[in-house]
């Protein structure tokens, strides 16, 4: 089920809820074709059984279908199957927040990742390079303060 800018995923074996997830995209601007996939789970007694697969593929199929053009997800660096599954998946690493992630009194990272999905066709890619919209040329400091 979805709203447009945001939905839930759930898998059911028979009747028990036993995974999901949700992704929500921000609101429409410079940043409204980016969604966040959040709250992936599946009860551990069905770990293996491929629903935290069919819940992510779900969710990335929601995202496309509402037009979003990038995913990003942030998992906890000690969590090594979530982050096989989501590779498995087509996600790659862009960054690490260390100790960002608080357990009582444990720390663990948070590892961001994203899956880059379809453009439009009249999208033109300016990267990082300086010029455009909010943009600015790269300035360096000096010893000198102007007056």
């Amino acid at each position: 089920m979805g709203t447009g800018r945001g939905g839930l995923v759930v898998a059911r074996v028979e009747t028990r809820v036993e995974a999901f997830g949700v992704w929500l995209a921000g609101p429409s601007g410079p940043v409204g074709h980016v969604a966040e996939l959040t709250k992936v789970m599946a009860h551990p007694a069905v770990r293996g059984l491929g629903l935290g697969k069919r819940v992510v593929s779900a969710l990335v199929g929601a995202c496309r279908n509402a037009g979003i053009e990038v995913i990003t997800l942030g998992v906890r660096g000690n969590n090594h199957g979530a982050i096989s599954l989501y590779e498995s998946c087509g996600f790659r690493t862009w960054g690490l927040l260390p100790n960002a992630v608080a357990v009582d009194d444990l720390r663990f990272d948070d590892l961001r990742m994203f899956l880059p999905l379809s453009l439009p066709e009249d999208v033109r890619i300016h990267g990082s390079a300086a010029g455009g919209p909010g943009g600015s040329v790269r300035w360096t400091m000096t010893e000198e303060v102007a007056h």
